[in-house]
């Protein structure tokens, strides 16, 4: 029976795995990391439907702007999630996946029924991201209404709540979206 020794030397892998190993977990990293953007923070948003949280203590602010809340089966929902370091001095984040942010879909009484995150996949890999005073990261999600073929919607109004996923735990105050079901053509 063969023993793993600490150092590992009991595995000995095959000749030539590691460039093509490195190759195949980098590139979904490298895809996840590109559809999260790092730039200057510009002008402020001034829209009715953005909704925004900023953390004193963290020197943070989470913004989500919903650009439509007028919503009918069929429709699909553009939203903009935007971190910005509104601090003096630099903030590091750390994600335990490639996903930075998630928006839930919830009732005004609260019970969640549906999370954007739920039908993606994201890379495994952790990851730190720095941002410097006046950064920020962003992100531009979409989510169909009903979210998906299993779950019945009925019509009504909605909360949308933006979050942060990193090891700081942020939440945007709620964007009330109302929603018609088409009943007539069996879409809930």
């Amino acid at each position: 029976m063969r023993t793993l020794r600490s150092d590992f030397s009991a595995i000995r892998p095959r000749r030539g795995w590691l460039i093509p190993a490195l190759l195949a977990a980098a590139l979904p990293l490298m895809a996840s990391l590109t559809a999260c953007q790092v730039k200057n923070v510009g002008s402020q948003l001034s829209d009715a439907r953005t909704t925004r949280f900023k953390s004193a203590e963290k020197g943070l602010e989470l913004r989500m702007t919903v650009h439509q809340t007028d919503v009918d089966a069929g429709d699909t929902v553009k939203i903009d999630l935007v971190l910005d370091n509104v601090s003096t001095g630099p903030t590091d984040l750390v994600f335990n996946s490639g996903q930075r942010f998630d928006v839930i879909v919830q009732t005004v009484r609260g019970v969640e029924v549906h999370r954007w995150s739920n039908e993606r996949l994201f890379t495994l890999a952790t990851g730190r991201v720095r941002l410097d005073p006046g950064q920020q990261i962003s992100e531009t999600v979409e989510i169909a209404f009903p979210p998906s073929a299993r779950e019945n919607l009925e019509s009504g109004q909605y909360d949308l709540i933006g979050l942060l996923t990193a090891n700081l735990f942020l939440a945007t105050p709620p964007v009330a979206v109302t929603y018609e079901s088409d009943e007539d053509s069996g879409v809930f």
